[in-house]
């Protein structure tokens, strides 16, 4: 990834928060909770979220 997109805090933040919420769905996975789907889909929300405002932070440089 480039400087500017590492610099912004939101961006970071997002990547950090989709891999913890995949980590979560895991141990929930490994444990037969059923509420890992909830966690794996919001998971690939943040994702799409935050890969949306790093295409626009690279477009806008």
């Amino acid at each position: 990834m480039n400087y500017k997109v590492m610099k912004d805090g939101k961006a970071v933040l997002g990547f950090i928060s989709s891999i913890i919420l995949v980590i979560i769905a895991f141990v929930l996975v490994t444990n037969h909770i059923r509420y890992w789907v909830l966690f794996s889909v919001t998971s690939m929300i943040v994702l799409t979220l935050s890969l949306r405002r790093a295409d626009k932070i690279m477009k806008n440089n």
